[in-house]
């Protein structure tokens, strides 16, 4: 078996153990290429390698409770604390590998919830010192959540989704890349299978 289509596999635990049914793991490694594929200078097996390590971006979800990921309802303020370690106990899980893939999911495990004002976690980094991978699977993993409904909300409708991410240039996500999704969102809702991707 390939490295990739073991990865794939793994991927898919993590959404059983996740309680996911919508294929977020997938939808998000997708998005993720489609952005990355917008920015100059990478090549073609770095959207790939990004493509498949983006695949493991939830996997510390694996060492949180069941009680906590599948809870019904919004978390209280103890709970996500401790989901927010799936971001450092993913980073372990894959630390220390030679694989190109594994070393580029463990800083994608680690950074996708920090945010280019500083305020994400779990190191509060800034602007491009979180690494182009983290800050693309960042909007990808937000946009893909809010049009799928989740136990705690709703799903949104795609428009305000896409404002979203848009309206949060230069705050949470990176500004170069929130350009790119916008000239790409249309390939990007097509990719979720929602028709109407007016804004």
């Amino acid at each position: 078996m390939k490295e990739q289509d073991f990865l794939s596999v793994v991927s898919k635990l993590v959404e059983i153990i996740d309680g996911e049914t919508n294929n977020h793991v997938e939808c998000v490694a997708k998005i993720s290429r489609i952005l990355a594929s917008g920015l100059p200078g990478l090549t073609s097996r770095n959207i790939e390698v990004l493509y498949t390590a983006a695949l493991l971006h939830d996997i510390g979800k694996a060492g949180i409770g069941d009680s906590i990921i599948r809870k019904q309802g919004k978390l209280t303020e103890e709970e996500f604390t401790i989901v927010k370690t799936h971001t450092t106990i993913g980073g372990k899980m894959l630390s220390g590998s030679k694989s190109e893939i594994l070393q580029t999911a463990e800083i994608v495990a680690l950074q996708h919830h920090e945010k280019w004002d500083g305020s994400g976690y779990p190191s509060g980094l800034i602007g491009k010192n979180i690494h182009l991978f983290g800050r693309i699977v960042a909007i990808a993993d937000v946009f893909e959540a809010l049009v799928n409904e989740r136990p705690y909300k709703k799903a949104w409708a795609v428009a305000d989704a896409v404002d979203y991410i848009i309206t949060r240039s230069g705050t949470q996500f990176d500004p170069e890349l929130v350009a790119i999704f916008k000239d790409k969102h249309e390939e990007i809702v097509q990719l979720i299978g929602e028709k109407d991707a007016s804004i």
